[in-house]
């Protein structure tokens, strides 16, 4: 565990992700619509129907449970088909050629994205079962009410990933999609202390209790660093989790990586 606690801490020193930065990458860096509201292609029907806040991101405190819930609170009261993207610039379409028919698909810290109703609504997956989680009520009593009565193969949880036992017990998904909830984590309070360290840890340990034997992570982070790779790697081989990064997939802002379980573990390569 002490080696687990030295190599977060230099995670966190590398990655820079107090939540000044956090706050910083949503709003500074390049076009906040471009970024934030239009998804991807712009081609795609699927980038039509994001929403803007109507209190800037920085008002948010996004390093508390109650921060979360304020912005959802706020924004879905204000609109009852708010929708947001975290880390809008990797299209959806990427995250659907991971998933194939029949399979059961776990979205951790979901938020109110659009994602639940794309996997639904895409023709060529057959019998996909989606659970959404979040550990905000606001925003999953919300993204209930928008999709809900259309979709009866998407399930609604609220809950923390850091304590899944009474959720998700017995259950095993074949994907699972993190758009978003490593980057959130890692500006939570306290992260500068071990209680922090060990929930990171122990939100993997219990994706690892979950994810199905061949079972795919997807996962999608702000660029990864070379302290990120040694972390994911430790990550790898307590889960017998192979990442690979798809540098196609990703862009200069946003890494796209795929966790598969197998047996050789604990190497993160590019796709050339």
């Amino acid at each position: 565990m002490r080696r687990h606690i030295s190599r977060l801490l230099l995670l966190c020193s590398h990655w820079s992700f107090s939540k000044a930065a956090f706050l910083a990458s949503t709003s500074s860096k390049s076009n906040y619509k471009d970024k934030y509201y239009r998804g991807g292609d712009s081609n795609s029907s699927r980038d039509l129907h994001l929403s803007k806040p109507n209190i800037p991101l920085e008002h948010y405190d996004f390093s508390s449970q109650n921060g979360w819930d304020d912005f959802y609170t706020v924004n879905s009261s204000s609109s009852s088909s708010f929708e947001f993207e975290w880390h809008a610039s990797i299209p959806h379409t990427h995250i659907l050629q991971q998933i194939r028919s029949k399979q059961t698909v776990l979205l951790v810290g979901n938020g109110n994205s659009r994602l639940p109703r794309d996997i639904a609504d895409e023709v060529s997956l057959e019998e996909v079962s989606v659970t959404c989680m979040d550990y905000s009520r606001p925003c999953i009593d919300a993204l209930q009410k928008l999709h809900g009565d259309d979709y009866s193969n998407v399930e609604f949880l609220c809950g923390d990933v850091t304590d899944l036992s009474h959720l998700l017990e017995g259950r095993k998904y074949d994907v699972v999609v993190d758009k978003g909830l490593m980057d959130a984590l890692m500006c939570s309070d306290g992260w500068e202390g071990h209680q922090q360290v060990g929930k990171v840890w122990q939100y993997w340990r219990n994706v690892g209790k979950v994810l199905a034997e061949g079972g795919k992570i997807v996962l999608m982070l702000y660029k990864v660093s070379k302290a990120t790779r040694e972390f994911l790697e430790e990550v790898g081989e307590e889960m017998e989790v192979n990442w690979v990064e798809d540098e196609d997939k990703g862009d200069g802002r946003v890494s796209f990586l795929i966790g598969t379980r197998c047996r050789a573990v604990g190497v993160l390569d590019n796709i050339i």
